[in-house]
């Protein structure tokens, strides 16, 4: 904090010779505490203002060493600076602002703002100080502190709900609802950047897609309730057969359900989906109103991209959509794997 000001410019400029008289005016009139010593550190005048910051009155400190004002080191250092300066000149306080502490009557520190200047008084070498006492300033600057390092917790604190709320929107985007597994919108995500790792690592990619048999009969007889109830059900046992690192379970659409399979061959396609099949099998939801059992069962149909064959996704879900169609024709509650 800076201390200068036109009227201590024109009465202390260095090697200045002023009047007492015009000192003890300036001494009257300063909101600042000013403080005089002689070339031993005895102190000389002390202003109005220096008693209210110290607690001490002018009678009670002048003639004696100013380190009375100052807490430890700084009162012991105090004079070997004086005489330092003294004997070689170099300034390292006079001219120079800086903060530092000072010590009241009843022995509290209190940070202040000080700026030393030498001149002459009637031929006789003067050290002037000039406090500003900081206490309020700092408080003031130690709420901020407080008060930005609150707003920082509150906003990082903001921040993660907004990521979290925006990653729980991206989730709900790419869900379905009704069911909990991946929505069409995902599963068509993961399907091109399966088939774009497929196609870099020369490894094999199986899409599945199942079908409750004879779903829309359930949804008539038992009502769109217990309809949503066993696609619930369904969908539980498809995500908890795949479940593996890659795998993905998605609704397709109605009671269809697809599942990508990265990196698996033909014989294991087949075997995992034999797994699904029989799962919804041990459900044993019954389904009184189906042709082909008491209890709901599922079709799947399977196509495996070869490594050595370009296929598009489209194309591949089409083979497997192809294959569904034909296990339907077969009877359902089967697996066809297409020929490729």
């Amino acid at each position: 904090m800076s201390l200068s000001a036109n009227i201590w410019d024109d009465l202390f400029a260095s090697s200045a010779d002023i009047s007492q008289t015009r000192l003890e005016a300036v001494l009257a009139l300063s909101a600042d505490a000013i403080i005089t010593i002689n070339e031993q550190g005895i102190i000389e005048t002390f202003s109005g203002s220096a008693e209210r910051i110290f607690g001490y009155s002018a009678a009670e400190v002048v003639g004696k060493s100013v380190n009375m004002l100052m807490p430890e080191p700084h009162a012991s250092n105090h004079d070997g600076y004086i005489n330092a300066y003294l004997r070689t000149g170099v300034k390292r306080v006079i001219g120079i602002g800086r903060e530092t502490v000072a010590l009241q009557r009843d022995g509290t520190q209190i940070p202040v703002a000080l700026a030393v200047i030498e001149s002459r008084i009637q031929g006789r070498r003067v050290f002037t100080g000039i406090l500003r006492d900081l206490t309020h300033t700092k408080k003031v600057e130690r709420e901020l502190d407080e008060h930005r390092s609150q707003l920082e917790i509150l906003v990082a604190a903001r921040t993660a709900a907004l990521v979290e709320a925006n990653r729980k929107l991206q989730q709900l985007a790419l869900t379905d609802p009704l069911t909990g597994v991946a929505n069409r919108r995902k599963l068509d995500e993961v399907l091109e950047l399966e088939l774009l790792r497929a196609q870099r690592h020369q490894t094999q990619l199986a899409v599945m897609l199942c079908d409750v048999d004879h779903f829309k009969q359930y949804n008539d007889y038992y009502g769109h309730t217990a309809g949503d109830k066993c696609l619930r059900a369904v969908a539980e046992v498809i995500s908890a057969t795949f479940k593996r690192a890659g795998e993905t379970c998605a609704r397709y659409g109605g009671e269809e359900f697809a599942v990508v399979l990265p990196s698996v061959t033909d014989v294991q396609a087949a075997e995992r989906a034999e797994m699904a099949r029989q799962a919804v099998w041990d459900l044993d939801l019954e389904h009184r109103t189906s042709s082909i059992s008491r209890r709901v069962t599922m079709s799947i149909g399977v196509a495996v991209k070869s490594v050595d064959r370009p296929e598009t996704v489209q194309q591949i879900v089409e083979r497997a959509d192809e294959a569904l169609y034909r296990a339907k024709k077969r009877g359902r509650n089967r697996i066809v794997l297409s020929a490729g």
